[in-house]
């Protein structure tokens, strides 16, 4: 099997209810595997009781699976048992995960098994090759010496966040450097769509970490791996690199309130993010004690002419204040509303980057939206133009036409850009010209496909690894 093949199989289809609960795994390891076609195979007739992703190269092995517990335990010893050599002192990462915390009418996180022969674990076109981990890698923390790390830092540290920017925007850390000990200032987000963007993102801000230390983070450490060694191998940030051990994920187990992380984690299934697993309690007994509140105040003016119970009162700051270290910091791009869910049919229109839009402004924005990176074009491109008007098309032409000439001026950086200007100009131009030529009619109200997948009848899972057939529908278009 040539890198970058797959195998696909179809997802575990055991009928779910409420109490049915399904374990996830997280692991990845570099290591030199010199046969890793022998690996694919292996989990290809290992797993066929599982869904999830795997993948296997010559530098290590990535995967999130998921299944039953105890076929989860079984895979953890067995892939040592297989490939000792390898896999001995692999690290897994565990949470369960019920079926109510899914979408509706999904029965599984993942919707299939793939097992993926890849060039990387973690793809960076190649500019971050897995030797520099082993020689160049930061130094790693334990969830507890790096929230130790940042609540003393200062001004000599930078905090990077080293996930995409739709994971960002869901939750990051914060430094603690508000008045009430809250996290506050929250870390450096390099707005990159890739990871394989990282490299260029750092050699473009090599003064945000010259003389620096550098404290970063990933979901759970595979991504920090090559981002410490770049860094480490520049020789930029002298006051070092350090980053932390096991990722968000074990931070969280640590800190169940969150510590200083704000916000839901991104995960890869279809569970789309994890709040830190003690916010919901808190939520719970913040409801809880405004109840109690609520009663011993109708109790207590009954009884003693208005004044209540101060414990009370005091359970309920205290349980808010803990909601509130961990609040979610995700708004609608459209009206800055307070949002943090992730869709499949709300990605942006021109790159297909996942965008955070409320449901007040789906229909107000016609079902088409823009992520910041292509904010300038939110009143003039649109992947769907079937809907406009005329006069709507010939005033998109005309501000494509202007943004165009304005890139002609910024040299080889902005050729990628002119590129897709043009494309849409001469898309818009051969509409209007179909329009003029009497080819088409034009009707303002039919409903805009989702971006994704193409389909007008989407129901918003069909992003990201959950995108099965539809995902490969997207491409092509």
């Amino acid at each position: 099997m040539s890198a970058t093949a797959s195998s696909s199989m179809p997802a575990n289809t055991t009928a779910l209810n409420d109490d049915t609960a399904f374990r996830i795994i997280l692991f990845y390891k570099y290591v030199n595997i010199v046969d890793p076609a022998a690996v694919v195979a292996w989990h290809e007739t290992r797993c066929v009781a599982m869904s999830g992703r795997v993948l296997i190269s010559r530098e290590g092995i990535n995967g999130n699976l998921s299944g039953a517990r105890d076929d989860l335990v079984a895979y953890e010893r067995d892939l040592v048992t297989q490939f000792p050599a390898l896999f001995t002192d692999i690290e897994f990462k565990s949470s369960s995960v019920k079926a109510s915390e899914l979408p509706a009418g999904i029965d599984d996180p993942f919707p299939d098994l793939r097992i993926k022969l890849v060039d990387e674990v973690i793809s960076t076109g190649g500019r971050i090759p897995a030797a520099l981990v082993a020689t160049d890698g930061g130094t790693h923390l334990s969830p507890r010496e790096f929230h130790d790390m940042l609540l003393g830092a200062g001004d000599e540290t930078v905090l990077l966040d080293t996930r995409n920017n739709k994971e960002v925007i869901l939750g990051h850390f914060a430094r603690a450097d508000t008045a009430d000990g809250v996290a506050g200032t929250a870390a450096i987000n390099p707005r990159i769509r890739f990871f394989s963007e990282y490299t260029k993102y750092v050699d473009d801000n090599v003064e945000t970490f010259k003389k620096k230390r550098v404290m970063m983070y990933c979901t759970g450490g595979i991504r920090c791996e090559k981002a410490s060694a770049y860094l480490v191998e520049k020789g930029i940030a002298t006051g070092g690199v350090y980053q932390l051990r096991g990722g968000i994920h074990k931070y969280l187990e640590e800190f169940p309130d969150g510590g200083l992380y704000r916000g839901k984690n991104f995960v890869f299934d279809r569970r789309g993010a994890m709040e830190a697993p003690g916010v919901a309690a808190a939520a719970a007994a913040a409801a809880a004690a405004a109840v109690a509140v609520a009663t011993d105040a109708d109790t207590n003016t009954n009884n003693t002419g208005g004044h209540g119970d101060c414990s009370s009162s005091l359970a309920l700051e205290n349980a808010n204040a803990r909601k509130r270290r961990a609040a979610g910091v995700g708004s609608c791009a459209n009206c800055a509303a307070a949002y943090d869910t992730l869709r499949g049919d709300r990605v942006c229109t021109v790159c297909r980057d996942s965008v955070l839009i409320c449901d007040a402004c789906v229909i107000p924005l016609k079902g088409q939206f823009h992520c910041d990176a292509h904010a300038l074009l939110r009143e003039c491109f649109f992947h769907f133009i079937d809907a406009f008007a005329r006069d709507e098309l010939v005033a998109h032409a005309g501000a494509l036409d202007a943004l165009l000439s304005a890139a002609l001026k910024e040299g080889k950086r902005a050729r990628n850009r002119r590129a897709t200007l043009r494309k849409q100009i001469e898309r818009v131009r051969a509409r209007i010209a179909a329009i003029d030529s009497g080819d088409v009619v034009v009707t303002t109200e039919a409903p805009v496909p989702c971006r994704s997948c193409a389909r007008v009848a989407c129901d918003g899972q069909c992003w990201g690894f959950y995108g099965g057939a539809q995902a490969a529908t997207a491409v092509s278009q």
